[in-house]
């Protein structure tokens, strides 16, 4: 598995972030993972922490499955994952 090119991985995958001002923290989600949920300072931060967590989960799957799950969506047009912000006021977020 130390060959695997994760960026490339990743850029298969869809993101949707979520930002609560309450908490001012961003939440981060992989579409093919929702329950896996985590959360950054910023948006960037909270999709490095996500995707450092789905290295296992991917592992996982690779090694039950034989191959990676598939992508749900893809953006053709940015080259990477798709990712949708969502502004939560008022909200607190509850990341475990």
């Amino acid at each position: 598995m130390d060959d695997v090119n994760w960026q490339k991985v990743f850029s298969h995958y869809s993101y949707f972030v979520e930002f609560y001002t309450e908490d001012k923290i961003y939440v981060a989600k992989c579409m093919e993972f929702p329950t896996l949920t985590i959360s950054g300072k910023s948006r960037e931060e909270a999709i490095r922490n996500l995707q450092k967590h789905l290295v296992p989960e991917l592992q996982s799957f690779k090694a039950k499955n034989g191959d990676f799950p598939a992508a749900i969506a893809q953006s053709k047009a940015a080259g990477g994952p798709f990712v949708r912000e969502v502004i939560r006021k008022g909200l607190s977020a509850t990341v475990a």
